[in-house]
């Protein structure tokens, strides 16, 4: 009896180390992503630096990006924004942002609505102590910094210039799957 409790023991410990060893590959495999883009952003001189709490968009004669059209001259766009939104990070019954403050105060994964030429800034806070990031597809934008204690805030400052449904999530390995996702509507400034 005793020899087959650890064999038990030896076999869940054989699977524990089989996952632990799947998972540092995966990581390993988004940091070797992460340094590439990273590469790819500083020779191309798109990027989007944050002091004081507001974004500066840096210009180029000529950049191309993840998402970026060509630009052609140098351009300069107003980061200052004039629509703000507050997301605090939590863990009940899988991952979620809440909504804090405004319309969207205590909605699990809110729908923000926002009218093309909105400077959009959303404040990430972390609510639960466990290490997240935002992101959001088809905009360029994402968190600068992941949030790994309570407490701890980041903001993403972004313009909205395409209308459209666009989503917002934490691309930390399993939490969007947990739930930790939802909706930005960018819509045109008669709709909102």
């Amino acid at each position: 009896m005793a020899r087959d409790g650890a064999i038990y023991i030896n076999v869940i410990s054989l699977i524990l180390v089989a996952a632990l060893l799947g998972v540092v590959v995966y990581l390993q495999n988004d940091v070797r992503a992460l340094k590439s883009e990273i590469q790819e952003l500083k020779e191309t001189g798109i990027g989007v630096s944050v002091s004081d709490g507001h974004a500066e968009t840096p210009t180029a004669e000529t950049g191309k990006g993840h998402g970026h059209e060509e630009q052609t001259k140098e351009e300069t766009v107003d980061t200052s924004p004039n629509v703000e939104f507050k997301l605090e990070t939590m863990l009940a019954d899988g991952f979620a942002f809440l909504g804090k403050g405004g319309a969207i105060d205590g909605v699990k994964n809110p729908t923000i609505k926002v009218k093309v030429g909105d400077v959009v800034k959303i404040t990430i806070v972390n609510g639960d102590g466990v290490e997240h990031d935002f992101v959001i597809d088809g905009l360029n934008a994402h968190a600068r910094d992941h949030v790994k204690e309570k407490g701890e805030s980041v903001d993403v400052i972004f313009k909205a210039e395409q209308p459209g449904e666009y989503t917002y999530y934490c691309s930390v390995p399993g939490h969007r799957e947990a739930g930790m996702e939802g909706k930005i509507i960018v819509v045109e400034e008669d709709q909102h």
